[in-house]
């Protein structure tokens, strides 16, 4: 990534933590990284290209957890890979609130955060599917439904916890989704 288009994407990370996605104004980005409107517009022609990618960035650090589980065998060692992504992919709430900002934001009629957006849960549809069945197995119909389920219940987790984060037990949770999954 260039010097600019990290520095933008610093600083917006650093004023959403602050004021909130919907509070924090391209001014408000172009002032504190420094540069004018004019040269954020030359990186990112809009402020949901900008959270987009830093939603990338982000959600790489998920896909990192998710490649890790690939190299799980026995049921055991699937129970708590599973529990390791759901606990990753709930516990940080700036990840959690910047995914659904992006979802309202397509629901919105922005068709381009839209396409990204469904390409985004495509990818983590068949890499849920690569991990629960294998890459041989992952694309039969009942695969590529497990793996929805799956996702919705993270999806789901997601806001639970933002909502009431003391009235979830992940593990319980994930006891429950590994005895659907494999029983």
């Amino acid at each position: 990534m260039k010097k600019g288009k990290q520095k933008i994407i610093d600083v917006t990370f650093e004023l959403i933590l602050e004021q909130g996605i919907k509070e924090t104004s391209v001014r408000d980005i172009a002032k504190a990284a420094g540069i004018s409107i004019g040269t954020f517009t030359y990186h990112y022609p809009n402020k949901e290209e900008l959270l987009f990618d830093i939603f990338e960035m982000v959600s790489g650090k998920q896909d990192k957890v998710l490649e890790e589980a690939f190299a799980s065998n026995t049921l055991e060692e699937k129970k708590k890979a599973l529990e390791k992504i759901l606990r990753e992919a709930t516990s940080n709430a700036y990840f959690m609130k910047l995914n659904y900002y992006l979802l309202s934001e397509a629901f919105a009629q922005n068709t381009t955060m839209l396409e990204k957006m469904k390409e985004k849960y495509s990818v983590w549809r068949m890499q849920f599917q690569e991990y629960l069945y294998g890459e041989i197995k992952a694309h039969g119909k009942e695969e590529a439904l497990n793996a929805s389920l799956l996702l919705a219940m993270i999806d789901g987790l997601g806001i639970q916890l933002l909502l009431d984060e003391a009235s979830i037990d992940v593990k319980a949770m994930t006891d429950k989704v590994i005895d659907i999954l494999y029983s």
